[in-house]
């Protein structure tokens, strides 16, 4: 589907395939691992990384004064974020959320469209389970250029392997 694409790996921990129309960039997000991107296209990507164990441990800490329902598992993980990426997105509209598995790894992905400062967005999201880490992969782009760079979200998500 991508035509050129790159490889990045990151610590030696994962692997992502990257079209060769996006560049590294390092100002998406301060808690991201790999942050690539075209301005010209309006289209990015950014993979947020964290020890699960260090998530069990701030659930264990604070968790259970604000939320018991949040479990120290990939669903918790991936609610707990979602709360927030809700709260940061203006007429959320859930087009679509599903488990899936991504090179033998429990996932759950959403698709979302979105205002973010007043601009129509679409975001492909998606939260992995590693060995030892919780992933976040987000990919987005104008909502107006959802169907075509769609494809390529789908298709850099699927390529993610923990090493």
């Amino acid at each position: 589907m991508m035509d050129k694409t790159s490889d990045v790996t990151i610590h030696d921990q994962y692997k992502l395939s990257v079209p060769g129309s996006l560049a590294h960039i390092d100002n998406l997000n301060e808690n991201a691992s790999l942050e690539y991107g075209n301005k010209m296209q309006e289209f990015y990507v950014i993979v947020i990384d964290e020890l699960k164990q260090e998530w069990v441990n701030a659930l264990a800490q604070y968790g259970a004064l604000q939320d018991s329902t949040i479990t120290p598992d990939l669903k918790g993980y991936r609610t707990f974020l979602m709360d927030g990426f809700k709260e940061s997105v203006t007429n959320a509209n859930f087009k679509q959320s599903k488990e899936m598995m991504v090179n033998n790894m429990p996932a759950h992905l959403y698709e979302i469209e979105g205002q973010v400062a007043g601009i129509e967005a679409y975001y492909y999201y998606t939260f992995i389970e590693g060995r030892e880490h919780f992933y976040q992969i987000l990919t987005w782009t104008l909502l107006d250029r959802r169907d075509k760079y769609r494809d390529y979200m789908e298709t850099m998500t699927n390529s993610f392997v923990e090493l």
